[in-house]
């Protein structure tokens, strides 16, 4: 399966820190290009969990519909700022991966460089709200206080804006100040 995908970077990172045995869980996944990919490029069983269109329909902002020590991996792309309640998702992603498993989570970083020039960044595109707003320091407490031992936390690039000046800019930018790029990706290790 091939594309062009802007996110296509953000999607190759997360495979690399996949283990390579045992059922991955996708979270907020419905059944869109990520979770197609991820699925036809990491050689174990992935099963996707969204409020629609996806293997499992549930609303992620209740308990998990699994039983306790499930998976080895949970990949939670951009998915934890638009939660009620992002503590208790990360008690139930506890919960249900098994001991060792990895957690992966992306999501937008509070301090990025669009949000410092737009504050409204994406609100007037129709997106869906966020009701948080994560930097590294809050989302490493967050993780660690559900019983997670923090591998790896980091900004990372992910420009989509179709502007090539804006995007090359703030690329330039970005590069000569890392803790203002647009992405958190975050590797955690169930304890």
């Amino acid at each position: 399966m091939k594309s062009n995908n802007p996110d296509k970077p953000r999607w190759k990172l997360i495979l690399k820190h996949l283990t390579p045995e045992g059922l991955t869980l996708n979270l907020g996944s419905s059944q869109g290009v990520m979770h197609k990919w991820i699925k036809h490029n990491h050689k174990q069983k992935v099963i996707g969990i969204d409020f629609k269109d996806a293997d499992i329909v549930h609303n992620l902002n209740k308990a998990f519909p699994l039983k306790d020590n499930y998976a080895s991996n949970i990949i939670a792309g951009e998915i934890i700022e638009h939660l009620y309640h992002p503590f208790y998702f990360l008690k139930e992603c506890n919960r249900v991966l098994k001991k060792g498993g990895k957690l992966i989570l992306t999501t937008p970083n509070a301090t990025a460089f669009h949000y410092i020039v737009n504050p409204r960044h994406g609100y007037d595109l129709g997106y869906t709200p966020h009701l948080y707003a994560w930097n590294t320091t809050m989302l490493k407490e967050i993780t660690e206080m559900n019983n997670f031992k923090v591998l790896k936390i980091k900004t990372i690039n992910h420009f989509t804006n179709q502007n090539q000046i804006f995007r090359y800019a703030s690329k330039f930018i970005c590069y000569l100040i890392p803790p203002i790029k647009p992405k958190l990706f975050m590797v955690a290790e169930k304890l």
